[in-house]
């Protein structure tokens, strides 16, 4: 009876007003390097969590969401939503560097735990792509411990990162691919 638009998404127009409606209530910054708008003052986030996400179950289902967003599958779920993808890495341009996914790798396990999703949790943590780019970085490596921590009793990291580089090594099929494993064994220590 009623027209189903091809992409389901707030049209820009909408946006562009409630921008300018609530301009005065909200600010832009960075996070992890891509531009968001939060609000200006902690008051409105603190009310609408009051109102909004009051118990546990509702919590856990937002931070769901988010993992979910995070981790590629609204994109597969929501196709007619137009949800853009959350690769791990973002193609710079033709014969440059891939770019990695800080925002990715920054909210997944965060939402994951928030989640109460802690074997997911375990298995993206021993990503080792994941690995090399938390062991890159202070800050990171700090949190992927953090997270470890929290998640210990699912799965031992030490074994995990062992698994993950044997079933690794019989993939190998050049000697850059064995250097490449070499690396990431000293990595893991």
């Amino acid at each position: 009876q009623y027209h189903k638009p091809p992409i389901r998404r707030l049209p820009p127009s909408v946006l562009t007003r409630m921008r300018q409606e609530m301009g005065e209530y909200l600010v832009e910054r960075s996070a992890d390097g891509v531009p968001v708008i939060t609000w200006k003052y902690a008051i409105f986030k603190d009310v609408a969590s009051n109102r909004y996400v009051k118990t546990v179950a509702s919590r856990r289902m937002i931070s769901d969401n988010l993992a979910n967003y995070f981790d590629g599958i609204l994109h597969i779920q929501m196709m007619d939503r137009d949800v853009d993808a959350q690769p791990l890495f973002f193609a710079a341009g033709v014969g440059q560097l891939k770019v990695p996914n800080m925002r990715k790798l920054g909210e997944l396990p965060h939402a994951l735990l928030g989640a109460g999703d802690r074997e997911r949790l375990a298995q993206r943590l021993c990503d080792l792509e994941v690995f090399v780019l938390y062991s890159a970085d202070q800050v990171l490596l700090q949190e992927m411990m953090m997270y470890w921590r929290d998640i210990g009793d699912v799965m031992d990291p030490v074994e995990a990162y062992t698994t993950a580089l044997e079933a690794r090594r019989g993939s190998c099929k050049s000697d850059q691919d064995l250097l490449r494993l070499a690396e990431l064994y000293d990595d893991v220590g």
